[in-house]
């Protein structure tokens, strides 16, 4: 999908404060502060006709108490979508053309700080506004698709997050002193709590578990992923079979795979999840399993690993890589999701923590090679899909014995 950008219009602030307006009234007093945010909020600069909303919330757990209410005035409610500490809903037109993103983070939050960092430093400082206007242009101007598009701004992007984060400190500390100190600690695009050791990720399982419901009410039934899905699909034959490793409910993947034809074969270590997904999808082939340790006697046309592989120890998701290539036939696509720099990261799952984890880009290019993979596309905090980081790879191992 080419990507477009227009120039500076004159009514997007004023458009920020209908669209605020109307989530004050829906989120009342769990709103604290409510910010333009985005492209749109700098001033004269080139930009995606989207209306990007940050919230500042008493907590999580209030926010997602009145996400309905965003849903009533036309929001879908998606949780997380990929940033543990987030909350993310988005606005279509009648022609479905994305009109608003909300972000809503605690208040004061690192993701909160940093989104606000970036658009107060480059309102202060128009030289680089100017900059990144005229680079947003020239790719745009290349007719580009948004993975490559998002990759042309990688390098600007982390460079003045880098310098509006410094920038920000010294302004709001006066002094820089605690610049190196604070800078990690806000840079991430995550929301880390202040003792980690105490959530592990052996309670993964237990948590989704104990929480099934809940996360299905709240999992969102869009497609942000769709423009992956399809390139996922691409390269599955009619009729083929997909592995989807912590397939969770089963909504909304699963049911689009079906709905294309497909055949799918879900994984799944909380027995409720898989209850869900049976329920639903009775005609598909569902188990009850963690990822772990996962031995299967066939192959599949498609593996995909969305936002569930990242809840794995560093040192699990080296071995799965490896089970990647015992299940994928030769030419194969394998979709997972990561975080986009290696760390540890404790979001939260309907107001309990929840662990994650992800390794450097760089290992995990050198370990999906050994594995026997190709990676075709990766892209790192694609904004078009909730901000996820997104591995999309081809097997290339011939396989011998066992299904062809």
């Amino acid at each position: 999908m080419r990507v477009i950008v227009v120039p500076p219009d004159p009514s997007w602030p004023a458009r920020f404060d209908a669209f605020a307006g109307g989530i004050r009234d829906a989120l009342g007093e769990v709103a604290v502060a409510i910010h333009h945010i985005g492209s749109t909020s700098i001033p004269g600069i080139h930009a995606k006709p989207i209306i990007d909303v940050l919230v500042e919330a008493t907590s999580l757990d209030d926010l997602d108490a009145r996400a309905n209410a965003l849903v009533a005035v036309g929001f879908e409610s998606l949780g997380e979508f990929g940033i543990p500490g987030r909350r993310y809903f988005r606005m279509d037109d009648q022609t479905g053309t994305r009109i608003c993103q909300i972000h809503a983070f605690e208040v004061e939050s690192s993701g909160a700080i940093r989104h606000l960092a970036f658009r107060d430093f480059m309102r202060a400082h128009p030289e680089r506004a100017r900059e990144y206007s005229e680079l947003k242009i020239r790719l745009a101007g290349q007719d580009l698709d948004i993975e490559a598009y998002m990759d042309g701004k990688d390098a600007f992007i982390k460079e003045m997050e880098r310098q509006a984060l410094d920038w920000w400190i010294e302004r709001t500390t006066g002094s820089s002193v605690p610049v190196r100190r604070y800078r990690h600690r806000l840079r991430v695009r995550r929301s880390y709590t202040e003792e980690p050791k105490t959530v592990c990720h052996d309670d993964i399982i237990s948590l989704y578990e104990r929480k099934s419901a809940e996360y299905d009410r709240l999992r969102g039934r869009g497609l942000q992923e769709l423009e992956w899905l399809e390139r996922f699909c691409s390269f599955i034959p009619a009729g083929g079979t997909i592995l989807d490793l912590g397939c969770g409910s089963g909504e909304p993947l699963a049911t689009y795979f079906v709905g294309r034809g497909y055949r799918v074969f879900g994984v799944d270590g909380a027995p409720s999840m898989i209850g869900l997904c049976r329920s639903r999808l009775p005609e598909q082939e569902w188990l009850v399993h963690d990822m772990r340790g996962l031995v299967l006697d066939r192959r599949f046309d498609g593996v995909l690993a969305w936002d569930s592989f990242f809840h794995l120890r560093a040192a699990d998701q080296r071995l799965v890589i490896q089970q990647f290539g015992t299940y994928a036939r030769q030419g194969a696509p394998v979709l997972f999701t990561s975080g986009h720099e290696a760390g540890e990261a404790i979001g939260t799952l309907c107001g309990e923590p929840l662990f994650h984890e992800s390794m450097a880009p760089e290992t995990y290019r050198r370990l999906l090679s050994e594995a026997g993979f190709a990676v075709e596309h990766h892209v790192a905090v694609d904004s078009s899909c909730g901000d996820h980081t997104i591995w999309y790879t081809l097997s290339l191992r011939q396989q011998h014995g066992g299904d062809p």
